[in-house]
């Protein structure tokens, strides 16, 4: 072959190569553009159906459950299905505090402090429908493409920096697990593997 026929060889194919990276560069979104989807989506739920099994680690105190929960971020009901001395155990959360139903009996504990397991549900709604972004990337977890989202839902003028990131799936968009963090200590983690 001679000289001149292999550099136009090559040329062509480096064309080629070019013109098929630039074509799927256009259908790949990177992790913003996939979870600005995602959430405009999430918007257009009125409430949602959640169940995790969510874990607080208060450093000496550490503690797990499996919780159902029903509604948005403002107001909804959560129910213990784990441990089993305290299933069947529903806490209603709305604006005027929270309150605890067993078998009939109902306890008004008033406002929830803190970050609790309590408040993680609609606090991971509302960080997913209007908190601050802060970063967005793609990544594997287990058998799942997932779009990973960092959350800000720090109040002005709270001191306590409190980050939310929740991986979703990439295809059906159900988040999968969830991370909330105090000052860079994750604090607690809600595992939505278990279906509802």
């Amino acid at each position: 072959m001679f000289p001149e026929a292999k550099r136009l060889k090559k040329m062509i194919l480096t064309l080629l190569l070019a013109c098929l990276l630039t074509g799927c560069a256009g259908t790949v979104r990177d992790g913003k553009s996939q979870f600005a989807l995602l959430r405009a989506r999430m918007l257009e739920q009125k409430t949602y159906t959640l169940k995790a099994r969510v874990c607080a680690d208060y450093g000496e105190r550490v503690y797990a459950w499996l919780l159902t929960y029903a509604g948005d971020a403002d107001s909804g009901i959560i129910t213990v299905l784990e441990p089993a001395e305290l299933e069947n155990v529903a806490v209603k959360l709305d604006e005027t505090g929270v309150t605890l139903y067993y078998d009939g009996a109902m306890l008004d504990t008033g406002a929830a402090a803190g970050l609790s397991p309590i408040q993680a549900f609609p606090m991971l709604i509302e960080s997913w429908l209007t908190g601050c972004v802060t970063d967005c990337w793609q990544e594997r977890r287990g058998e799942r493409e997932c779009i990973a989202a960092r959350m800000d839902l720090t109040a002005a003028g709270q001191e306590e920096l409190i980050w939310f990131t929740t991986w979703f799936d990439s295809e059906t968009g159900q988040p999968l697990y969830s991370e909330i963090a105090e000052n860079g200590t994750c604090v607690i983690t809600a595992d939505f593997s278990e279906s509802v």
